[in-house]
């Protein structure tokens, strides 16, 4: 897709209140550690909606009219909310998830402190699955690590987000707990050397423009 396509689109989207709306909730989300599962629950519904919007009537004769060929969801959804689109199906995925179903998962994981508290692991639950909470590396103040459990919420920071994997360091009292957030240290490898790739196409691309 051109810079040009790009930019035409980001012009039909700018100050549309469905996707300001996702864009707000994506950021409530990752502020809102404490509220996280019906944090993404809620933002799910929202990108629902900007599905809906994307493939409408309305919004595709928009396009057409600005002359503005050969777009997919694929290629629509990261210049809307700024996610890959396998992110993207996953929210659809949750939306689905009624609220009976995500009250029990609220419930089941006060109950079992082991069950992921993410995404996935609400999908999981739905299927009538149960997702464990992925391992973690403990790093201490002194410098030693170990595997461990992920626990509490802590304090936050997160360091990485590209490609639907979330990392955080989460500071419990004298140590510093490395949270995947539901993926592996296998996705997060993938979602890094795709993100240093990414990277290294963007530079040649503003030189090149140079």
């Amino acid at each position: 897709m051109s810079n040009l396509n790009e930019k035409r689109v980001k012009a039909l989207l700018k100050g549309n209140a469905i996707v300001d709306k996702a864009i707000e909730l994506i950021k409530a989300e990752k502020r809102d550690m404490a509220c996280t599962i019906r944090a993404f629950h809620n933002t799910a519904k929202q990108m629902l909606e900007v599905k809906k919007l994307l493939s409408s009537p309305k919004f595709k004769n928009e396009l057409k009219k600005a002359e503005i060929k050969g777009m997919t969801m694929k290629k629509l959804v990261p210049l809307a909310v700024g996610m890959e689109y396998p992110t993207f199906a996953r929210e659809l995925q949750v939306a689905k998830v009624t609220i009976t179903q995500l009250n029990a998962f609220i419930k089941a994981v006060k109950e079992d402190e082991s069950i992921s508290v993410s995404k996935q692991g609400l999908l999981s639950f739905v299927k009538g699955k149960k997702k464990e909470k992925t391992d973690t590396i403990i790093i201490t103040d002194e410098g030693g690590e170990e595997e461990t459990k992920e626990g509490g919420q802590g304090d936050r920071e997160q360091v990485f987000n590209y490609g639907g994997v979330k990392v955080d360091f989460v500071k419990k009292g004298n140590t510093k707990v490395i949270d995947f957030n539901g993926a592996s240290p296998q996705d997060f490898d993938k979602a890094m050397k795709q993100f240093q790739m990414d990277i290294k196409l963007h530079n040649a691309s503003v030189e090149k423009v140079k």
